[in-house]
């Protein structure tokens, strides 16, 4: 597996635009740290670092599902 110490984004964590980051770097991030630097005013988008298995999770939990 390909792992490096520091990851430096410049901007805020957005899934579309010119700027756009895979969702992976939250979900599944190879690095040790992260460095972000961020505008004042500008957020990252609300439901940037989808994880599919923690939904899935949250989900079950919600409807009363053990899961194994």
């Amino acid at each position: 597996m390909n792992r490096f110490e520091v990851l430096i984004k410049v901007g805020p964590l957005r899934s579309k635009g010119w700027g756009s980051a895979p969702d992976a770097i939250l979900s599944a991030p190879r690095f040790a740290r992260l460095i972000q630097i961020v505008w004042s005013g500008c957020g990252d988008e609300e439901d940037f670092g989808y994880d599919p298995v923690a939904v899935q999770g949250s989900t079950a939990r919600r409807a009363g599902i053990n899961q194994r």
